[in-house]
């Protein structure tokens, strides 16, 4: 109500730098900087009071011999290294400042014990408060909306309406931000408390606001401060699913946006936390759906920051671009908080870590990715997502060479990999050509794809480091008067990624041509990836090999390419297995959509002339090609 309102703008008007400075003379305005002097002043005292404790806690833990009175100590008295920014003093810039305290806390909380019962006190402790002033905020802004005149514009309040929205704007981050810290610093504590809390957290509030499900986040964040408190009061180790809660009616829809791109951008936190506790591995998808069921206008934006969170790997560079428009300072500031402190908590990390990342890489990938790009049913338009996904995903993972003494490259992106992914863009290419309109941004998204690929380096007899072009092309040399009955696994693999290669340059030449045809010559193309839809098959497998002859058409490089696949992933259907009808069986309700689409006579396709950016693509990833072969 009008309490909660009063409580709110209070905290908001705490530390507002310049909102007074242009407030003319008077005795309203002298009362106004008093005002904020003082409340200034309390801000300092808690600092110091935050310096003092910390001191009398270190100097505590070293004389009773209580190293984690010493380790909290630390973290009140000194602020981590890893943000030098000096902002004038602000809500944004002390909300920056209460996010690095509570990390700072957590992390060395987590540190204290191997039953980590320090670590779900603090947690909870800061999640509850957390998650209690952000319900009491949003009652504040509802109770601001119903009590306004909505015919007549009154500028105080809405004034004090956008106070309240970057308040609640400010206290979302910070309840996000610590949220995914306190999972990524969790592990596989797998207590029956934390698991609880880690269901909540999980499938209630992160998983269905990624995938933009309606839910009621308001009953979610009660249930969350539910069962912190039920940690606080001791019911730790028989914990209690927290009573139904009935929400705050109205007030979810103040949440929802703002939670969803708070949430997105601590993807690299959630990452971590699912490649060390697999209870939390369902993220994954929820992760991806997020990526997939973006509107166009916000594409660049979620593949650009979930793609970009995945390079979490030593001797990988730290993708620098940032696609978000920041409303708050906040945000911003906590971004490049985190990126600094994860990239140095990376460059200190074991072996055992590093190979549990590697793990979740390759789960990902193999797991939602691929199968996704290689359904017959999945919408083009997603498709076209996923695709740019997995150029910030290579992109990210595959510029630079490792060291001579590292292999966490190679046990992430191995050859099997690499084929199966090839497989999936190929699927992709197909269906691309085939539809009565080409979508010019897919085509140019899977062209920097295969550069990035391209690009790769792989370890070879773990000694040396080549990259992946140059390897196949070294390897297809001995192929020479063999058929593919003849040839060696590593050879099939080399021979499938270079003739995969070969193929998509062929097509890239097409498009890239401003030749007089070219048109035809694409046109050509669509309609030949049109007729063969339901019968591509090779038939060149027991001919001899000719690698290395690059002057072969665009339809004997697919022959080869689809030869090359049946021999690496043979089908499961069996060709020669008898078909069973069934004469009793129900009529089925619903068409089958080879008999409800037209004939391909019936269809026209659109004439496409390549963007300049399918163009450019084109090129680009020719050039790799040719330099690297």
């Amino acid at each position: 109500g009008e309490t909660g309102l009063d409580h709110a703008l209070t905290l908001l008007d705490l530390l507002n730098d310049d909102s007074l400075r242009d407030i003319s003379e008077g005795p309203q305005s002298l009362r106004l900087r008093q005002l904020q002097r003082r409340r200034r002043e309390k801000a300092a005292e808690s600092w110091e009071f935050c310096t003092r404790l910390g001191t009398a806690f270190a100097v505590y833990g070293g004389n009773e011999h209580s190293p984690s009175m010493t380790k909290i100590g630390d973290a009140l008295s000194h602020l981590d290294p890893y943000s030098t920014s000096d902002h004038p003093m602000s809500l944004e810039s002390e909300g920056f400042k209460v996010f690095r305290l509570l990390r700072n806390i957590l992390s060395s909380a987590s540190k204290i014990d191997d039953f980590g019962l320090a670590f779900e006190n603090i947690a909870s402790c800061a999640l509850l408060l957390l998650a209690n002033q952000v319900l009491r905020i949003v009652q504040s802004l509802k109770y601001h909306d119903q009590s306004s005149n909505g015919s007549h514009r009154d500028t105080e309040r809405d004034f004090k309406r956008a106070k309240l929205s970057e308040l609640l704007s400010s206290f979302i981050e910070l309840f996000v931000s610590c949220t995914a810290w306190v999972l990524r610093e969790v592990g596989s504590n797998t207590s029956g408390s934390w698991s609880l809390i880690q269901r909540q957290i999980r499938d209630k509030l992160f998983s269905p606001i990624l995938r933009r499900q309606a839910i009621d986040a308001t009953d979610a964040l009660q249930e969350i401060a539910v069962s912190c408190k039920s940690i606080l009061l001791g019911n730790r180790f028989s914990p209690t699913a927290a009573a139904k809660l009935t929400g705050l009616v109205g007030c979810t829809k103040y949440l929802g946006d703002e939670l969803f791109h708070c949430i997105l951008r601590r993807t690299q936190q959630l990452l971590v936390a699912t490649a060390l506790n697999k209870e939390v591995v369902s993220l994954h998808n929820a992760i991806l759906e997020a990526v997939i069921g973006s509107s166009d206008h916000q594409e660049d934006l979620v593949t650009c920051t979930v793609g970009a969170s995945f390079p979490l790997s030593r001797n990988r560079p730290y993708f620098s671009r940032r696609a978000w428009l920041y409303d708050s300072p906040i945000h911003k500031d906590i971004d490049e908080y985190l990126m600094a402190v994860e990239k140095d908590m990376v460059s200190l990390s074991s072996s055992e870590w590093q190979n549990s990342i590697n793990a979740m890489k390759k789960s990902f990938l193999t797991t939602y990715i691929l199968p996704r790009l290689s359904h017959k049913l999945l919408d083009i338009r997603k498709k076209r997502r996923i695709i740019k996904f997995l150029c910030y995903f290579f992109g990210c993972n595959v510029q630079s060479t490792p060291s001579a003494n590292s292999t966490e490259f190679s046990v992430f992106l191995d050859v099997d990999i690499i084929c199966a992914t090839m497989r999936s863009l190929t699927f992709v290419v197909f269906q691309c050509l085939e539809e009565c309109y080409i979508d010019d941004q897919l085509v140019s998204n899977l062209f920097v794809c295969a550069m990035h690929l391209a690009n790769a380096s792989l370890t070879i007899d773990g000694t040396r480091d080549e990259k992946l072009i140059t390897w196949s092309r070294n390897t297809i040399q001995q192929t020479s008067g063999k058929n593919m009955f003849q040839l060696s696994k590593s050879e099939m693999d080399a021979s499938y990624v270079w003739v995969f290669f070969q193929w998509l340059y062929t097509i890239g030449s097409l498009v890239a041509s401003t030749n007089d045809g070219f048109l035809q010559d694409l046109e050509s193309l669509r309609r030949h990836c049109r007729e063969t839809k339901d019968c591509r098959n090779g038939g060149m497998d027991d001919e001899f090999l000719a690698l290395e002859d690059e002057s072969k058409t665009v339809e004997q490089w697919e022959k080869l390419l689809l030869d090359f696949q049946d021999f690496l992933f043979p089908s499961k259907k069996k060709e020669n297995a008898p078909h069973v009808v069934n004469v009793y069986a129900k009529a089925s309700g619903s068409k089958d959509w080879r008999k409800s689409t037209k004939s391909l006579e019936d269809e026209t396709l659109d004439s496409w002339t390549p963007s300049s950016a399918a163009r450019r693509s084109s090129k680009e990833f020719m050039a790799v090609i040719v330099a690297m072969s």
